[in-house]
């Protein structure tokens, strides 16, 4: 069973008087307690749905930053990956390996001959000296004829590798001016 409480019982025999809110004068601009009500409901709901999204943008945020963790991890491994395989003993071995190359018994340089060298402004060098001979082409506008770089003589064979030659370039071209 459920016990009830009674209202306390005056002495005179009578009950109270249930209290009454206080009553105040109600401006004219103030709004109702409706308008009051309705306007907290909607506080209190804005409140919730920012607190929410707060929460969701929170969520979002850290799966972002594992996801960068994740690629940042993944990036390293992919570096070390191809630093392993740009090195050059690795290389040696997969050539010496795979391709059955073998080091060369000897290396000989080649020097120029006595002779007098060419002149570097009628000679363009387009290759690398280790190349026994090439053919090059003058630039368009330009009224020279291709030259041929001849084969080099060795004199005697040398420890050191020869200078590079500074390669030379055309006289700039000067096209004709509309007026």
């Amino acid at each position: 069973m459920t016990a009830t409480t009674r209202p306390a019982v005056r002495p005179d025999g009578l009950r109270p008087r249930p209290q009454r809110a206080p009553l105040r004068v109600v401006e004219p601009g103030e709004p109702s307690v409706r308008a009051r009500r309705r306007r907290t409901r909607w506080l209190a709901a804005a409140t919730g749905a920012f607190v929410c999204c707060g929460l969701f943008g929170v969520v979002a945020f850290h799966r972002l930053d594992s996801q960068v963790a994740a690629q940042q991890s993944q990036y390293d491994r992919l570096r070390l990956q191809i630093a392993t395989l740009e090195s050059p003993a690795r290389i040696v071995a997969a050539a010496q390996e795979r391709l059955g190359m073998v080091p060369p018994p000897s290396v000989r340089y080649l020097s120029p001959s006595a002779g007098a060298p060419p002149s570097p402004a009628k000679t363009a060098v387009t290759h690398p000296p280790a190349v026994a001979s090439s053919t090059t082409t003058p630039r368009q506008g330009t009224s020279s004829p291709p030259t041929t770089a001849a084969p080099r003589a060795t004199s005697s064979p040398s420890t050191t590798a020869p200078p590079r030659p500074k390669p030379t370039t055309a006289p700039p071209t000067t096209a004709p001016r509309h007026p």
